[in-house]
């Protein structure tokens, strides 16, 4: 879906599956990966068309953190910055997130100097599942 509106895709990781957040509620563990492309319109713009995608694809929006058929995240658009409601650039959590980080170092090695900052525990609970 994101091929179609303007969104070429240059890298992708494998499929990773970690324990949902906030652990001890019962929720079914997530699926993860990253990915990387072109985008040639704003970063707000893209962030707009990801969470079209979120809709389209059934995503509803109840209470923080409750489970979800689906989250696109906006984790970096080159070297641009933003801070406002709609759009925060670069991701404020994505350093302290093992299922962003280890994804992401399939893609771009640089990405391994953050995970290897991760709880051990948070590390050994990835699983790789397949590639997508």
């Amino acid at each position: 879906m994101l091929s179609t509106r303007g969104f070429e895709f240059t890298a992708k990781s494998g499929l990773w599956q970690s324990p949902a957040w906030p652990a001890g509620k019962g929720y079914p563990d997530y699926l993860n990966a990253v990915v990387s492309g072109r985008y040639s319109g704003e970063p707000e713009e893209l962030m707009t068309e990801l969470l079209s995608v979120e809709a389209a694809l059934g995503r509803e929006r109840s209470v923080a953190n409750a489970p979800r058929t689906l989250d696109l995240d906006l984790l970096i658009f080159g070297d641009e910055t933003r801070n406002s409601d709609h759009l925060i650039l670069p991701h404020p959590r994505m350093l302290t997130r093992s299922f962003v980080l280890i994804p992401a170092s399939e893609i771009d090695e640089n990405w391994l100097q953050y995970a290897d900052a991760l709880p051990e525990a948070e590390v050994r609970a990835m699983r790789y599942v397949e590639q997508w």
